[in-house]
């Protein structure tokens, strides 16, 4: 049997699946016993403390949150200036802590802190600084912190602000979002997986044609709520992919800007110019800009909820543009598994090592990234085209390489899924399937490729949200104008699940496309830009339906496409 390298990349990616779910164990419900779990040191009886909801904490000065408006969210919190003190509270079981902190706008970047005071000393549970790179209020994400280790003891948490490591003067700062939960009841999260297939087009994948092509894909479909307008928010891998996963168009975010030509660009957008020194290729003759670790992403946002992140990307751009380096708990190629002296070892025991350090009970979040529909044009007869060993190449052949991969990937992907539905976990999770740009075809002319026009052939992508078994789901078929960068707000609010935090503000610019899956809830009419692609001219447009604006910056011509 011969084994390609797609091959392997699906079959590792089954056996993690099979490693970090080896059996469906039933577990023991916790015991509903009667009594307290926490009490607060005051005059007041055991029992006005909750002990099997969410917990109620006092605060120091006797002070009560107030509605916070961030944007369009409210935050329930306290803007605080150095430090905030809960009384002192005893706790007689494990807790949870969640929280949320933030700074406002025009503040400028501080430490952040919590602690909890113990008999007079002071144990860190939390520290990071926060900065402002958006000039308006730093959303930040939900932090979750264990008090196992308090258990039984009088505690204090003192959240604090100040403008160095070493103290220094209070800061101004938000604390919001404060809630406290028995860790046995502490809201349990679905399973995610995000997979990309890219370069693959919309009418590849999610048209009538598509269904010979893709028939394990169609049958997926039929389970999910597929997004019939998507759109990318640029035509090649590294802004795509970044816009995804920081919830922010290309343009805020800045990764893979070419330096050489959009300084002047840089300046007026603010972005840091974190520059690469080695080049991007070595076709190429410029340098770009590597992920700004400023932008939070959603790997981060979903570590910080108790996830355990895996990544495994045949697409080595993300690697260079470091968008993936932190946040995840193990991030690989299956090529690199010999140069990690993995080579000799079985799946099963490569998908051991990788999982040997995951906590228990945690949730996977799992993003795959598969370059086998791209790779199409390593394959013959286009590999001699593109080597000049060849004067033309016709267009049947082009697509019938294209349309092989294609189903090659459908092969792959019906693998997986049925990886999923044997061990158990397919039905409640939550599986995410998208392409981070399509794909021209020589569809008017001799081009074939991305990243240099802004066709809809490059630009439409296909979408399909699968919700578990038992969410309700208004409808299967959406047609509303989506884009990837509104991923990055609807794999979290699916993260939050029950949460009792208020409206939760992240730094993603997105829509939660969540309401909509659930509830059919319309998505609001809005621009949908595509960012700067970087391979010659600097191009970007706009969509408002039914119209699109094409502007090239480096001409300074546009024009109006109805």
């Amino acid at each position: 049997m011969i084994v390609r390298k797609h091959d392997v990349f699906v079959l590792i990616a089954a056996m993690l699946l099979l490693c970090v779910f080896p059996g469906c164990d039933s577990t023991e419900e916790p015991s509903d016993e009667s009594g307290t779990a926490l009490s607060e040191q005051t005059d007041e009886p055991e029992s006005a403390v909750a002990s099997r909801d969410v917990t109620k904490l006092h605060f120091e000065g006797d002070l009560m949150p107030l509605p916070l408006h961030i944007g369009q969210y409210v935050l329930h919190g306290f803007p605080i200036e150095g430090e905030l003190h809960t009384k002192p509270f005893t706790l007689h079981e494990p807790y949870t802590l969640y929280f949320v902190p933030a700074v406002e706008k025009g503040d400028k970047n501080s430490i952040f802190r919590l602690e909890a005071l113990v008999d007079g000393d002071a144990v860190e549970l939390y520290h990071r600084p926060l900065q402002n790179p958006h000039g308006a209020i730093a959303y930040h994400f939900v932090v979750r912190t264990e008090l196992a280790s308090f258990t039984g003891k009088t505690i204090v948490l003192r959240w604090s602000y100040y403008d160095d490591e070493d103290g220094g003067a209070p800061a101004r700062g938000i604390v919001g979002g404060i809630e406290l939960y028995p860790t046995h009841q502490r809201p349990t999260r679905p399973d995610i997986v995000l997979i990309c297939s890219d370069a693959h087009r919309y009418d590849f994948s999610l048209t009538p044609e598509a269904e010979e092509l893709m028939p394990a894909f169609t049958r997926f479909c039929r389970d999910s709520v597929v997004f019939h307008n998507a759109y990318a928010n640029s035509t090649w891998t590294i802004p795509s992919t970044t816009a995804l996963l920081t919830g922010l168009e290309p343009f805020r975010h800045g990764t893979g800007w070419r330096v050489d030509v959009n300084q002047e660009l840089l300046d007026r957008a603010g972005v840091d110019s974190f520059i690469r020194e080695t080049k991007f290729a070595e076709r190429r003759n410029y340098n770009i800009i590597k992920h700004n670790r400023k932008h939070l992403t959603i790997q981060e946002a979903l570590k910080e909820l108790g996830y355990y992140n895996v990544c495994f990307t045949e697409n080595s751009w993300l690697l260079f543009a470091e968008t993936l380096e932190d946040g995840f708990d193990f991030v690989g190629r299956p090529s690199h598994l010999k140069r990690a002296g993995l080579g000799n070892h079985t799946l099963e025991d490569v998908a051991a090592r990788i999982f040997r350090h995951r906590p228990e009970q945690a949730p996977l979040f799992l993003y795959l990234h598969s370059n086998h529909v791209h790779d199409y044009i390593n394959d013959e007869p286009i590999l001699s085209a593109r080597e000049n060993k060849r004067e033309s190449l016709d267009r049947d052949e082009l697509l019938s390489c294209y349309k092989k991969r294609v189903q090659e990937f459908d092969e792959q992907f019906d693998i997986l899924i049925q990886t999923m539905k044997n061990i158990g976990i397919y039905e409640n999770a939550i599986i995410i399937f998208f392409s981070d740009h399509g794909e021209i075809l020589m569809d008017c002319d001799s081009t074939y490729g991305h990243g240099k026009q802004k066709d809809e052939s490059l630009l439409r992508v296909p979408l399909v949200l699968k919700m578990p078994a038992n969410a309700p789901v208004a409808q299967r078929a959406r047609f509303d104008h989506v884009q990837l960068v509104d991923l990055a707000s609807t794999i979290v609010d699916m993260a939050l699940g029950d949460v009792a935090l208020d409206s939760l503000s992240y730094p993603f610019r997105g829509v939660s496309l969540l309401g909509a899956a659930l509830h059919g809830d319309l998505i609001p009419a809005r621009s949908i830009l595509s960012g700067f692609q970087f391979y010659s001219d600097e191009i970007a447009s706009v969509r408002q339906d039914p119209w699109k604006y094409i502007y090239n910056f480096t001409r300074e011509e546009g024009r109006l496409i109805n």
